[in-house]
């Protein structure tokens, strides 16, 4: 297993009996440890993001249920392999190049630069300083040194700038892994794209008796393929909120610390401390004011009292609410502590020698794409659009909630809040808050700036999709 692996390559507990019977594969193991960690170097060297957030796993008994939620554990093993299985890929992507075949690209387009200016207005305003709009490989080198729930939010949007990954006959490189050749090859499987692969390399191989695909029907199931991937992400998502709803269940009326980790016009989402589960706090729940969202600052200001509800604010929250049928969790404000001055970037900033204005950058990333050997027509199709808006999430929670919100037992109400919730989702309810809420405003953060590719804004809201694996290195969790 990984964990027999990196016990022996720790050289922790190798007289066990468990690890004696391998022993023979110790030195052979050593040196494959020496030699990711030189494939790891040379890759982030030349530009490669390390952007490793862990993944939310659930436990589940014989029956199913949910019993218990953390983060996954990543070990130096996991990244052993998968150092293999990258230079795997690369090699017979180059390969199938060489020989002149049209093949399936494993690809990562290069982020927009609108994007990537609004994430750092967010930066310099999270943080304090006053970076400038550095090459994205930087802004990981920087991610990576530092620490703290901030880091997790931090990561995450910026992930969330990236474009997402998909597959096309078209070589123009993956810009996530800062290669020039890539596609998938090492899960035939489990994916059908590295099927495809084994197949042209077959044909390359063995000449007779394999299919030989043209460009045009690689097209074809490229497109196709990324909408089956975005579906299935979408699908296990999902099933990890039904299940997150239902361990949420076991907790309703307590009382957890939590931070901010997404903020929108109809509400904010909480992740608490205890459990990786996020759960929002409707806009009309958090207090008796009139909350108009800033797009600038990506926050709720109260227009009466000036109190703002910003991404990393700590807070105290009751589990309120749950429909495990859809995966919902509703939360209950309980105390609004706001955010002090990080204490964890403060101490990393000193540590690093940064002053206020940042440290300083040579940026080399210009925004250019590379030509493919094998061209086609632009469709004019944005595929890069996000499954998951806000108004999809928002969406989401309406419909969600009114299919269910009388009966007590079925939705999990807690004593608590029994009785609040019935018109939270209620066609008068959802008027009145559109006329009140939503309603045209001539404040700054109301002001809105459709985006443009010559020059306009892109929207600090567009950095909250729900993709949290846009960049999608093809990884085998």
């Amino acid at each position: 297993t990984y964990g027999d692996v990196q016990r022996i390559l720790d050289e922790a507990d190798i007289s066990n009996p468990s690890l004696k019977k391998f022993e023979q594969h110790f030195e052979r193991l050593k040196l494959s440890e020496k030699l990711a960690n030189i494939l790891k170097d040379k890759r982030f060297k030349e530009g490669s993001l390390d952007l490793d957030i862990p993944e939310v796993l659930v436990e589940v008994d014989e029956q199913g249920q949910a019993v218990d939620i953390h983060l996954s554990e990543r070990i130096f093993a996991h990244r052993l392999i998968e150092e293999f299985m990258l230079k795997a890929n690369i090699a017979v992507a180059e390969f199938i190049d060489k020989k002149n075949k049209p093949q399936i690209y494993r690809i990562h387009e290069e982020p927009d630069i609108l994007a990537l200016d609004t994430f750092m207005r967010f930066f310099n305003q999270f943080t304090g300083f006053k970076y400038q709009s550095p090459d994205p490989s930087e802004i990981c080198e920087v991610l990576s040194k530092m620490e703290g729930k901030e880091k997790n939010i931090l990561q995450t949007l910026f992930l969330r700038s990236m474009r997402q990954a998909k597959y096309s006959p078209e070589q123009v490189g993956h810009f996530g892994l800062a290669f020039s050749h890539y596609a998938h090859f090492t899960s035939p499987i489990r994916r059908y794209p590295d099927l495809i692969t084994h197949r042209i390399l077959k044909s390359i191989v063995k000449g007779t008796g394999f299919v030989n695909y043209t460009e045009t029907e690689l097209d074809e199931k490229a497109e196709f393929l990324s909408a089956c991937e975005q579906r299935s992400v979408k699908a296990e998502r999902k099933v990890k909120s039904i299940k997150k709803a239902r361990f949420a269940e076991k907790l309703l009326g307590e009382e957890f610390e939590g931070s901010l980790t997404s903020v929108a016009r109809f509400g904010v989402f909480v992740t608490l401390d205890q459990y990786p589960i996020e759960g929002m706090i409707r806009i009309g729940d958090l207090g008796n004011d009139y909350f108009v969202y800033d797009e600038e600052q990506m926050c709720l200001v109260g227009q009466r009292s000036g109190k703002a509800f910003k991404l990393g604010d700590r807070v105290k929250v009751t589990v309120a609410q749950v429909n495990t049928e859809d995966g919902f969790i509703d939360l209950t404000l309980e105390e609004h502590q706001g955010r002090a001055q990080s204490k964890a970037i403060s101490s990393w900033a000193n540590k690093e020698g940064f002053n206020k204005k940042g440290p300083k950058f040579n940026s080399k990333f210009k925004g250019k794409k590379s030509k493919s050997k094998f061209s086609r027509k632009k469709s004019g199709k944005d595929k890069n659009t996000n499954s998951d808006s806000i108004s999809e999430l928002k969406a989401k929670y309406v419909d969600g909630y009114s299919k269910k919100n009388t009966n007590s037992s079925q939705d999990g109400v807690s004593e608590k809040h029994a009785g609040r919730f019935p018109e939270r989702f209620s066609d008068k309810f959802l008027q009145k808050s559109s006329t009140a809420q939503q309603k045209p405003s001539s404040s700054k953060g109301e002001q809105s700036r459709p985006a443009s590719k010559s020059g306009g804004k892109i929207k600090a809201s567009d950095l909250f999709s729900s993709s949290h694996r846009r960049i999608g290195f093809g990884k085998k969790k």
